[in-house]
């Protein structure tokens, strides 16, 4: 997968600009000129790099009222209004996606009735469908969308947006891969190939996360330094939540049995694997029968009891959620332990 463009002295000007006006709006909402808008967005190929670049880096602020000037401004000229409000319309809808004003079943329903013109967003579109089949966990389908997209996006004159757009591809190619059974090797692969091309921060951090859960039970060293990578991302850009690699590094660690003392979290359910992974069996039982059934309170469950009642109900829960990482990773191996025949544990895992 080829096509990757490094930025021009003029983007590179521009993004900065872009992200200035974003801090600017940060800490004061107030309404941009339209000669600042102008400037940003006065010609074809910067409205198109400012659109994808804001969304791309989650400039929030500024993407919405870029998005309602592109769609609203007198200043656009009649010739270019079809194609700009087509644009502006497919990234609102991601924006409102992006912080969840709407959810992936609306999405996918607001998209039935668009049907863009431009290759740029019927290729755009596609992006967006294939983000709500990831959260529906249809992951079969995601890799047949991306293998269509591989054709469709180097149908794009070269520049920002086919840029741009491939390294979208290889972000979800990595993410989905490592849903996938049987596909790490493809998911790192994919995820290294995004690391080293995107500008992105948001993208960046991401994809180290992914890079860290997929070695979670493979190289502990591995998964704890690209965890810490995408924490100290994640903690710069100071916009965006950072639990879930917080609660992924104490799980590591309770796996590698690696804490040097009970971890200070809100999450119980890993203040119980500590607390067994230690021999303080009872006292994790205890937090956990407080807790809603969930695929990891049974495993633990299992940690300290040894019944199998717990592990298959583990298997069930984790099956119906479609986590197969966890369950080639983590579930496999304990039903190897129990006796269980390889083949048959990996049929049940799939």
């Amino acid at each position: 997968m080829g096509g990757y463009k490094k930025l021009t002295i003029i983007e590179e000007q521009l993004s900065s600009r872009l992200e200035e006006i974003n801090r600017a709006l940060l800490n004061d909402d107030v309404e941009i000129s339209d000669e600042t808008m102008l400037e940003i967005a006065g010609t074809r190929e910067y409205i198109m790099y400012a659109l994808e670049y804001v969304s791309m880096h989650r400039l929030f602020p500024l993407s919405i009222k870029l998005i309602n000037w592109v769609m609203n401004s007198p200043e656009v000229p009649p010739e270019d209004r079809e194609w700009m409000s087509e644009w502006g319309l497919m990234y609102k809808v991601s924006y409102h996606f992006q912080v969840r004003k709407i959810d992936e079943k609306e999405l996918l329903n607001q998209l039935k009735s668009i049907r863009p013109k431009t290759r740029e967003m019927a290729i755009f579109r596609k992006f967006l469908k294939i983000y709500c089949i990831n959260f529906l966990k249809k992951f079969e389908v995601s890799i047949h969308f991306c293998e269509e997209l591989e054709q469709d996006i180097p149908l794009i004159e070269p520049g920002y947006i086919r840029s741009s757009f491939l390294f979208r591809l290889c972000e979800i190619y990595s993410f989905t891969y490592l849903c996938m059974p049987n596909n790490l090797e493809k998911a790192r692969f994919f995820a290294h190939k995004t690391i080293e091309e995107a500008s992105s921060t948001y993208y960046k951090a991401n994809t180290y996360h992914y890079l860290g859960y997929s070695y979670m039970f493979d190289d502990y060293d591995k998964a704890l330094q690209y965890f810490l990578i995408a924490l100290d991302m994640l903690t710069t850009l100071k916009t965006e939540p950072t639990w879930k690699i917080e609660i992924n590094i104490i799980f590591l660690k309770n796996i590698w049995n690696a804490h040097e003392a009970c971890p200070e979290t809100n999450d119980q359910s890993e203040i119980a694997h500590y607390l067994i992974k230690n021999g303080r069996k009872e006292e994790g039982l205890t937090i956990l029968q407080g807790l809603e059934p969930s695929a990891f309170r049974y495993y633990y469950m299992w940690l300290a009891t040894k019944k199998l009642n717990y592990l298959y109900k583990s298997v069930e829960k984790f099956k119906q959620h479609k986590d197969y990482f966890f369950l080639k990773k983590m579930i496999e191996p304990e039903l190897i332990r129990t006796g269980m025949d390889e083949k048959i544990a990996a049929l049940i895992c799939i």
